[in-house]
């Protein structure tokens, strides 16, 4: 919670992280004595000995030589080593690759190893060396050493600085635009379909105004999109559809709404996830009768969806059978990342069709839908919670916050991609959003969301762990409603702390 209201506050008008940041210091000095000490009894019980460290020194040539005519000190580090990349004595800890390392064995005696492919170098100035290395102290059975004792500290410190330094200035310069995916589109072979009776001509119009949306959209595979079907009965084709997978156990059953009228519906045909693509037929009315407005509300639902079978192929070619594996009620991060997955695609589908179709109507239509959204969905949970503490079914109110998160993610996620995708910035640009965010101290966490969105779809390769990642703005938005969810641990399942606050 530290961390994400920390992040928050960078990007916000009202900076509180310096605050946070006293508080974090201040609880943390009042623990430390308790935490070194119980660090120490734990590592004290163990074996002190890394496994990996043990197998490298294993490889060295060892000798012991004789120390420096003033003798040898005894650095708190203990061994010092020669650090490959930076040509320097670091604590041996600190090295990244040794090729020396050495270490007193009495004020007489050192023990060096040495890396096969390295020749033994002057130890002359060994306590120069170890005194640099040494973190407080360092031990000396004669008392003329005193002179090195200004030199305590220096390598770790200046290593630290460097390290923070050059991670800082690789932060701050300009990322490269990642190279064009390499993957070349496969040509569409999508079924054209019609649940009422239409003409041939009408129907060849209709294909042509797709084909000519296809052609545009070229650099997305569509190759996933398997059916473009047309009906009277919308809600009815949805539910009628076969999705070829067990929808009880894997969240891509329900479909995802592009708009009202038009949803995508994923289906397992021979051994491959495909695409539906499901208009109302006003949508296919709008084509034939050119209305411009309307035909351009067509043309956008169309990109999206060439947009959607592209984000589904990347799915399956980076993380096979991602999409389809069963997400059961005690596993948190999967149970989460269902409605993440869901606003992923949201932001994605929408930026890729913004140059497509009326600006100004789809600008209004998704800040329209972005505001209703964080009004019902936030109403409905308030009225789970009601109802919760009344009857105390968890499982209940899970499910409760769990849909209204999800259409609260995705209306964000939509909104945020297709201002992106038009140029704009997401909140600025409009007031009433702006004020609403405001209202339910959401405004911090919609900055971070539309950065992290926008990275996540930068990258050319995912790990499981890139979108586990963002189950963190699952739970941000029930703060605000004094709901912490959290892993219940070994046991599995979610927990849920719902306070009286809000």
């Amino acid at each position: 919670m530290i961390f994400i209201l920390s992040k928050e506050s960078v990007l916000s008008e009202n900076n509180s992280l310096p605050n946070l940041v006293t508080l974090l210091f201040e609880k943390l000095a009042t623990q430390v004595d308790e935490m070194v000490t119980n660090g120490q009894k734990k590592i004290l019980q163990e074996d002190l000995t890394i496994k990996s460290r043990k197998e490298i020194l294993e490889k060295y040539k060892w000798f012991i030589n004789a120390a420096p005519k003033e003798g040898a000190i005894m650095p708190d580090c203990i061994a010092i080593g020669l650090d490959e990349t930076d040509n320097i004595f670091y604590p041996y800890i600190m090295t990244s690759k040794a090729s020396i390392v050495a270490m007193p064995l009495t004020s007489h005696k050192i023990l060096i190893g040495v890396n096969k492919d390295c020749i033994l170098s002057d130890l002359s100035d060994f306590n120069k060396e170890a005194s640099e290395c040494s973190d407080e102290l360092f031990i000396s059975a004669l008392p003329n050493h005193n002179n090195l004792q200004e030199h305590i500290g220096n390598r770790w410190r200046k290593k630290i600085k460097s390290t923070a330094s050059n991670t800082i200035d690789e932060m701050k310069a300009p990322k490269p635009y990642p190279k064009r995916d390499s993957h070349l589109p496969k040509p569409s072979r999508y079924k054209l379909v019609f649940t009422d009776k239409i003409s041939k001509s009408n129907k060849f119009i209709i294909n042509k105004k797709i084909n000519d949306i296809i052609r545009k959209t070229s650099h997305l595979d569509s190759n996933r999109l398997e059916k473009i079907i047309f009906t009277s009965n919308f809600q009815k084709t949805i539910s009628d559809t076969k999705h070829g997978f067990d929808t009880k156990l894997i969240p891509e059953g329900a479909p995802d709404f592009i708009a009202q009228g038009a949803a995508l519906v994923l289906v397992h045909r021979k051994n491959k996830l495909k695409v539906h693509l499901i208009l109302d037929n006003n949508y296919a009315l709008a084509i034939l009768q050119k209305p411009k407005s309307s035909t351009c509300i067509t043309s956008h639902i169309l990109a999206a969806s060439f947009s959607f079978s592209n984000i589904v192929d990347k799915f399956e070619r980076i993380l096979p059978g991602f999409l389809l594996e069963p997400s059961p009620i005690e596993n948190h991060d999967s149970t989460l990342h269902a409605a993440i997955r869901k606003a992923l695609r949201a932001y994605k589908y929408a930026y890729d069709s913004a140059e497509f179709g009326s600006r100004l109507i789809f600008e209004i239509e998704f800040s329209s839908y972005i505001k209703k959204s964080l009004e019902l969905y936030y109403s409905l949970i308030d009225n789970a919670k009601k109802t919760h503490a009344i009857d105390q079914d968890f499982q209940k109110l899970f499910i409760a916050i769990h849909n209204a998160t999800t259409g609260m993610l995705i209306d964000s996620a939509r909104f945020i991609g297709y201002m992106k995708g038009i140029g704009k910035d997401p909140v600025k640009t409009n007031t009433e959003i702006m004020a609403k965010l405001n209202t339910l101290k959401l405004t911090g966490w919609f900055d971070i969301f539309a950065y992290d969105l926008h990275n996540f779809w930068q990258k050319e390769e995912w790990q499981r762990e890139d979108f586990y990642a963002f189950n963190i703005h699952f739970e941000r938005l029930l703060y605000p409603k004094g709901i912490f969810i959290y892993e219940a641990g070994d046991k599995g399942g979610t927990m849920i702390f719902v306070s009286n606050y809000n």
